[in-house]
């Protein structure tokens, strides 16, 4: 076991050697610093020192006990030196050595370490010392350090009296800053204000010169801003540091020195202990206790034994000193609860817990000091910190029960502190009503002292954007800015009002500005975080793709890192939004789907529901206008229904049906159309709906359901669609023209071709199909010169592209052709002449022309024009046959030619 032992009374100054307790102590007197040097190992331990007496050296080279097996003494080259050898009987013995003074000696203490025998001190203290080698440790922020440290008489602790602040028992009040520390502030916020202009490039606009009144917030941000995932700001609950004032006032730790040996050893330990040797102090203390189990100083022992361990804490960091201090301090409070002290240790521990954030032991501490000690003129104060503790613990009843209580109080000051700290009961609870009722009645109450409590302004802009009134947040937090432009929480009020004027519809350059200036003074707070991501989600939209990822990254690189509720669902939204913002809708899919795969459920699922079906919705749409519609239908296959059904979405029957329509399943889509304008009209507030659905209007679903009617061969259901259809309320050319060619194809079905024709004409512009059947209703109305009309029209206004030209030329050749138009014979040498090199299907055509040009006696011509025809075609057989029967008919032309030459021949003989 790892203890240490305090020297015995020094009889004269002799060399002392003994084993006590399992250790063996050594005292050399008259030795300082410079006049030796310690080696250890595991076998044995050196000792260089000055010579030694013939006598000493006899003492100690006859010693032995259970730790020591033998003494050597050599002489070192140095004549005035001796090196002293200690060879152990085990390995695992330790060390200690210190030196004294008045009188000096060294003494060295061996022990052995025995694990399993370690106190819980000691393992902590072991445990820090060697973490201490490994991290850096962040030093807590009180210290109620007091060098200087009074007389007493007496032999045991002594308070300082009932615990004053410099005497003065009344309630503790805080100074109002003066005008000149005002004028300070003012010019120090105006500086910042500089800053703040030249990073947001403002010109001479100032950041916190706005009126929140003219801002304008259009309806469908407002929508978007409700679907958005904004993190919960912590509550500024007020903390009072009254008590630090307080237990400046250290305990005091004097005695009568005597010359008994309990004395003597207590003597030398306190000389440890008022050096701020603390970790010396505590080994030697563990001897000390094994020597004197029971004394007289125990009491004053165990106060400096905590006092020991919060020193440490506050100089090192390491949590285990706080730990054992306040063990020990509790341990104090229940063995000695009589004590002058126990008043000041009771506030101690619990203004210690309050800081550690162990608010229900901090509670417990206050409540018990409000019991044992009812006439303290700190009760009421103790009361305002025991309220702000139960506050954190979510005990709010007991909390504004207290808080009441104090606004009858007789000093104005906690009145005052009570009325301004009631709000944030109610601000806790969510009931953000009430929360501005109480800030409000306090301003209103105690004009001037907001300066005093940041949490007013802070708490009261928080409770106006939870309620969803911008502006009155934006003035607020403008407020607390100018008030207390250091504070902590001033980050998340300059992230806050960036995010409120990112909604509204001011520059850009603004509400980058706000933050820029959050993350510009607040880089290691929440809240300058918090800014960076929204600066980082900005940077992502804008930049190139080949750096989004990147970016992206650099978001990631803040999870687990934002030490607020549901802070990973807001960095995860962020990056959702992104992909979604880029066009990767699975991407944005993916990443909220995942969060769900961790295995918690979002605080916001509600929300995470919506983006998920958002995504869905634009992925298919996607899908639809590139026309890539089995990979539509795949993503209602392969995404799990639940998703689908959770978004509360009604616009899938829609994208269902464009699917199917356009895959030309008309009785599906027809049936999904369907259940899509029955959801739509059971929607109450469709003014409200969030622009992302980007639902078609009814009239719009109608055409296309008339449409499917009309493919399915229902003419008379095609009819009653296209019937409910309302012109009159259409206001964007796409929809009325859809409606009037639809109404066309079901009049040419219905073959009332004049109504079909008169639709066609109502038409903006007349696009390929519609021309093609206007081209058909013109023949059907027997009218072939206007159906050619209207394509030569439409070639010299409209066609651009080659193929729609070759297409309505070859559709205006065969007007010609049926009509026995004598413009044919014309055309139709032209349209091959043009086309002839063109891979494109006009094998009958070159058919006709070669036939023509055979009747004209053009052989060549002709077999060149048939040569074109594809050998696989039908008409290549026809041209073949024809051009056999054209050998076989000059053949025969001939042989005829020849029957009257033979004829003259036989008259002539």
């Amino acid at each position: 076991m790892v203890c240490f032992f305090l020297p015995t009374k020094v009889v004269g100054e002799e060399l002392q050697i003994n084993h006590f307790n399992e250790v063996t102590h050594l005292e050399i007197p008259n030795i300082a610093a410079a006049d030796y040097e310690i080696k250890k190992n595991e076998d044995k331990l050196e000792l260089k020192i000055d010579a030694l007496s013939i006598e000493e050296q006899k003492k100690l080279s006859s010693y032995t006990d259970r730790y020591i097996k033998k003494i050597e003494i050599k002489k070192n080259t140095n004549l005035s030196k001796d090196i002293v050898t200690f060879y152990f009987n085990e390995k695992n013995i330790e060390l200690f050595d210190y030196l004294t003074d008045a009188p000096s000696s060294l003494s060295i203490d061996l022990f052995s370490k025995d694990e399993a025998d370690m106190n819980q001190a000691e393992l902590e203290l072991t445990r820090s010392q060697k973490l201490q080698k490994k991290v850096n440790k962040k030093i807590p922020e009180f210290d109620f350090s007091n060098p200087q440290r009074g007389l007493a008489s007496a032999e045991f602790i002594k308070s300082i009296g009932h615990v004053t602040i410099d005497g003065d028992t009344a309630p503790v009040k805080k100074d109002a800053e003066n005008e000149k520390e005002r004028e300070k502030k003012k010019r120090e916020v105006n500086k910042d204000l500089l800053k703040i202009v030249r990073l947001a490039k403002m010109d001479e606009q100032d950041l916190l010169r706005f009126d929140a009144d003219r801002l304008n917030f259009s309806k469908d941000s407002l929508i978007e801003g409700n679907n958005k995932i904004y993190i919960k700001y912590p509550a500024l609950i007020s903390e009072h540091d009254f008590l630090k004032e307080i237990l400046q006032k250290n305990v005091r730790y004097d005695f009568t020195k005597s010359e008994d040996p309990v004395s003597t050893d207590f003597f030398k330990i306190n000389k440890l202990f008022a050096k701020e040797d603390f970790k010396s102090f505590l080994k030697a203390l563990i001897i000390f206790k094994k020597k004197h189990p029971q004394s007289k100083f125990d009491e004053m022992l165990a106060h400096m034994e905590a006092e020991s361990y919060l020193k440490l804490y506050q100089a090192e960091g390491e949590k285990a000193f706080f730990d054992r201090s306040l063990k020990i301090y509790d341990a104090i409070l229940i063995k000695y609860p009589d004590s002058p002290v126990s008043e000041r240790t009771l506030l101690l521990i619990g203004y210690l817990r309050q800081k550690d954030k162990d608010y229900f032991n901090s509670a417990r501490n206050f409540k018990l000091y409000v019991k044992r000690y009812p006439a303290s003129p700190l009760k009421e104060n103790v009361e305002l910190l025991l309220a702000q503790t139960l506050i954190r613990l979510h005990q709010f009843e007991d909390s504004q029960a207290l808080y009441m209580s104090l606004l009858n109080s007789h000093s104005e000051d906690i009145r005052s502190i009570a009325q301004y700290e009631l709000g944030d009961i109610y601000f806790e609870q969510k009931d953000y009503q009430k929360a501005k009722k109480a800030y409000l009645e306090a301003l209103q109450k105690y004009p001037g002292n907001e300066k005093m409590y940041p949490n007013v302004y802070f708490n009261l802009g928080e409770a106006h954007f939870l309620l969803g009134d911008y502006k009155q947040c934006l003035n607020n937090l403008r407020q607390f800015i100018q008030l207390h432009p250091t504070h902590d929480h001033a980050a998340f009020a300059w992230t806050r009002m960036g995010e409120i004027f990112e909604l509204s519809e001011v520059e850009e350059k603004i509400w980058r500005g706000y933050f820029n200036e959050a993350y510009f003074r607040f880089q290691n707070k929440t809240g300058g975080i918090i800014a960076h991501l929204n600066i980082l989600y900005h940077q992502a939209i804008d930049a190139p793709k080949k750096k989004l990822e990147y970016i992206i990254d650099q978001i990631r690189n803040y999870e687990n890192k934002i030490n607020l509720p549901q802070s990973e669902e807001y960095l995860h939204f962020k990056i959702s939004d992104i992909y979604y913002e880029e066009g990767e809708y699975e991407k944005s899919i993916q990443t909220l789907m995942n969060h769900f795969k961790s295995g918690l459920i979002p605080h916001h699922a509600e929300k995470f529901h919506k983006r998920i079906g958002r995504g869905l919705a634009a992925n298919l749409r996607s899908l639809i206008d590139q026309n890539r519609l089995e990979e539509g239908v795949t993503v209602f296959d392969k995404t799990d229904d639940l998703w689908f059904k959770k978004s509360e979405r009604f616009d899938y029957s829609f994208y269902k049906g464009e699917l199917f329509r356009l895959s030309k399943n008309y009785a599906k889509a027809y049936a999904e159309y369907e259940k899509y304008i029955t959801a739509y009209g059971a929607v109450k507030d469709k003014e409200n709906l969030e622009k992302t659905l980007r639902l078609p209007f009814i009239d719009d679903v109608k055409i296309k359901m008339a449409e499917c009617a009309l493919q399915m061969n229902k003419l008379d259901l095609a009819k009653k669609e296209i019937k409910s259809v309302k012109i009159e309320n259409m206001t964007l050319l796409k929809s009325k023209d859809s409606f009037y060619y639809q109404s066309a194809l079901i009049a040419n079905a219905d073959e009332n071709y004049a109504e079909a024709k008169a639709n066609l004409l109502k038409l903006s512009s007349l696009h390929r199909d519609a021309i093609s059947l206007l081209v058909d209703i013109s023949l059907k109305l027997q009218k072939p010169n206007e159906a050619i009309a209207v394509i030569d029209g439409h070639i010299e206004n409209s066609v651009k592209d080659e193929k729609e030209r070759f297409i309505f030329l070859k559709r205006k050749l065969d007007i010609l052709e049926s009509s026995d138009n004598k413009k044919f014979q014309d055309f139709l040498p032209r349209f091959y002449s043009e086309f002839k090199e063109k891979d494109y299907d006009f094998d009958r055509e070159k058919y006709l022309l070669g036939k023509d040009l055979m009747g004209k006696n053009k052989e060549k011509e002709a077999k060149d024009v048939f040569s074109k025809i594809s050998a696989t075609s039908y008409w290549a057989k026809l041209a073949s046959e024809a051009q056999a029967d054209e050998q076989w008919n000059q053949k025969y032309k001939k042989y005829i030619n020849r029957i009257p030459a033979m004829e003259s021949a036989k008259e002539k003989k």
